[in-house]
């Protein structure tokens, strides 16, 4: 048996190292319990989950030291998962009872194998000075050296024995970090699974798709996508991805000072959405190591996400710079809630999980030097902090929260919810008023974000009250997404886009923006596959907003004109798809629906390519690369620095003594603008249109 314990708490348990190592000498939680009582250097109490069912379970009682006759492994193994599936509710409590601990365990040292035995507690007491032995020949004796010395040469680690090239964090790697994995392990173990997810649950790769590099794709689709295109198509896919990929940090990235700032605007709209700009920014994280001016602009990017949430974690929008709402807004504004640094103060759940996502996807970026010192600055840690408390007020919106939206019905407090555990929106990530409360996909993609965060806070923050409130409050809206999240339509279970708890279910509906139905693979969210590709096949034969025309079919949306489809459909669409054909299909509706300025639009109608909505709007060039990158399985920077420099020389082309190559010229880090030039209207110059 052993036991495992973080950093934190082991280095309160030094102090008492001499009370710990001999108060039991088999029992480590009872010696653990009664640290709480008697050991004061601790500074308050230790606390101690002292399960209610068997404490220690011999699995392997047919043979060893524990033999037994008539003994069954399998039948043992049985009793066991019987013993912890009883005593689950006591095993993972959602709320603890402190109850008291022993008052006297003490036993005297003789050898029985556990603290008792003097070598151990030589152990113990070494492993609570600052410089433990590095083997086991201190411990030992004369007549063990050659025993020693003989185990270290192979590599084995047995008691008291930590070969040289053995450490503590080495041996402790497979161990669990999160408090959910060992529960997911025994949830497996009790279904018979093996200890790998299974099949039916999909979730994201470890970064977002559209923060990872262009190789971590799947080369066998990527093979098959590019046999279906033509050489002219894929090089007018590589040309656009350059394009889109240089056109955001050239015009709507703009930096304060040194970098410790950025604002990103949506493109035509100067203000800054915390949804639009965290995809903005994340195509450039996969660059970051290469170029370091890319950096800049996603910490700065992160600190103003930090900043804003603190301001105000109710908005979902801000300004680039501070407005006076006494003096400065008029009072249809002010009755928005808009003023200081709010420019849209709609509720969006999904804003802040943007936030979080976004601080996890800078964390495992690779070949970063140390993103954890970043990370741990108070503002970060505060504003995930801030938001989760929003969050779990949100939970209980009719009775705690004091938010009102003027767009919204029944005096600004939104339609009638009933408790489900979710959290409750305003809006959804289009900006529309959600119907019923409580939006699936939004709470999805939270609940991917908490676990993310659960792990960042392991690594960087160390915070424990955060993590106990983010543990429930993921478990609970895991719970409502189980319970209140999925319809039964035709005999076939799908998810439901929206609900309000109290029996009303918004189904065979989606919207293009993310979070979204067709997006769930893309949201980190471990959903049940079968259900995801029952919803998704309704959506294109149910839906109303699934728009055909004579050009074009896709994915329409409650608040553009009728006929109009989104880009962003067709990119969640292909960037959720295996079929090769599919993908094909929606990269060739891409280039055909750049409507003159070789960018991505918001929407184009169904019926004629011409026609466009929004030609300068940043996510969705974003999206683009995040698309053709993974599709072809090759980065776009070569082809973003070749159409830079191309519109160099068309720009110095109408000087008479131009030089020859754009190399003589500005490089792209100087187009990235900064606080004391940023003005919208100068932004759309002939360079970068």
């Amino acid at each position: 048996m052993g036991m495992v314990v973080d950093r934190r708490l082991w280095s309160r348990l030094v102090a008492c190292a001499a009370e710990f190592c001999t108060w039991d000498d088999y029992n480590w939680d009872w010696s653990l319990q009664a640290m709480q009582q008697v050991c004061k250097p601790l500074g308050g109490a230790i606390r101690v989950l002292q399960v209610q069912a068997t404490r220690v379970f011999h699995v392997g009682e047919c043979d060893g030291l524990h033999a037994q006759r008539r003994c069954n492994n399998s039948d043992l193994v049985g009793n066991i998962d019987r013993e912890l599936e009883a005593h689950a509710a006591h095993m993972f409590p959602k709320e603890m009872t402190v109850v008291g601990g022993p008052q006297s365990r003490r036993k005297l040292p003789r050898p029985n194998g556990g603290w008792g035995d003097k070598r151990d507690q030589q152990l113990c007491d070494f492993a609570g000075r600052a410089d433990p032995p590095k083997g086991a020949a201190q411990l030992q004796g004369p007549q063990s050296q050659a025993h020693a010395k003989q185990r270290a040469a192979t590599g084995s680690v047995w008691p008291g024995s930590l070969a040289s090239d053995m450490s503590v964090d080495k041996l402790l790697a497979p161990v669990a970090k999160s408090p959910f994995r060992l529960k997911r392990f025994l949830e497996r173990r009790q279904s018979g699974a093996e200890a790998v997810r299974d099949a039916k649950q999909k979730a994201m790769p470890d970064i977002d798709p559209w923060a990872r590099n262009a190789s971590c794709v799947d080369a066998t689709l990527v093979s098959k996508t590019r046999a279906l295109l033509s050489p002219a198509e894929l090089q007018g896919l590589k040309d656009l991805c350059g394009r889109c990929l240089y056109h955001t940090i050239t015009t709507a990235v703009a930096l304060r000072g040194l970098g410790q700032d950025a604002h990103v605007s949506t493109g035509d709209i100067p203000d800054m959405w915390l949804r639009d700009s965290a995809f903005e920014i994340a195509v450039y994280m996969p660059r970051m190591a290469k170029r370091p001016a890319y950096r800049l602009a996603v910490e700065g990017t992160i600190r103003r996400h930090a900043f804003d949430i603190s301001m105000d974690p109710y908005a979902c929008g801000f300004s680039w710079k501070w407005w006076d709402p006494s003096a400065d807004v008029d009072e249809n504004n002010r009755q928005q809630g808009r003023g200081g640094w709010v420019a849209i103060r709609s509720f969006e759940v999904d804003s802040g999980a943007y936030f979080m996502n976004l601080l996890w996807d800078y964390y495992r970026t690779p070949h970063l030097y140390r993103p954890e010192e970043f990370l741990s600055e108070s503002l970060i840690h505060d504003a995930v902090s801030h938001m989760v408390n929003t969050y779990i007020t949100e939970q209980h919106h009719p009775d705690r929260s004091r938010y009102l939206a003027r767009g919204l019905p029944n005096r600004g407090k939104g339609s009638a919810v009933n408790y489900t555990g979710m959290v409750w929106s305003g809006y959804r990530a289009s900006d529309d008023a959600t119907k019923y409360g409580y939006n699936i996909p939004d709470n999805m993609y939270l609940a991917g974000a908490l676990e993310r965060m659960l792990e960042l806070n392991s690594a960087v923050w160390e915070d424990e009250d955060l993590a106990l409130r983010m543990v429930k409050l993921l478990e609970d809206i895991k719970t409502g997404i189980g319970k209140f999240g999925t319809a039964v339509i035709d005999g076939q279970t799908i998810y439901a886009y929206e609900v309000d708890g109290l029996g009303n279910k918004l189904v065979d509906f989606d919207d293009p923006n993310l979070p979204s139905l067709l997006s769930i693979p893309l949201l980190g969210y471990h959903h049940d596959e079968s259900i995801y590709q029952a919803t998704r096949a309704r959506l294109f034969t149910n839906n109303q907003y699934y728009v055909r025309g004579a050009k074009f079919e896709g994915w329409a949306s409650p608040h553009t004109k009728k006929g109009q489809v989104w880009h962003l459909g067709w990119i969640t669409q292909g960037l959720t798809s295996s079929d090769p054909a599919e993908r094909v299909k929606m990269l060739r509706n891409l280039l055909e629906a750049q409507c003159g300025n070789g960018l991505m639009h918001e929407t184009v109608n169904v019926n004629l390519a011409s026609k466009c909505t929004r030609p300068w709007f940043e996510w969705a060039n974003a999206m683009l690369v995040t698309f053709v990158e993974n599709s072809l399985g090759e980065s776009c920077d070569d082809s973003a620095l070749y159409q830079f420099e191309l519109k160099i020389m068309e720009r110095e082309a109408k000087e008479s003594r131009h030089q020859p190559s754009a190399l003589f010229y500005e490089n792209m880090e100087q187009h990235i603008h900064h606080e004391d030039r940023w003005d919208s209207t100068k932004l759309m110059n002939d360079l970068i249109r």
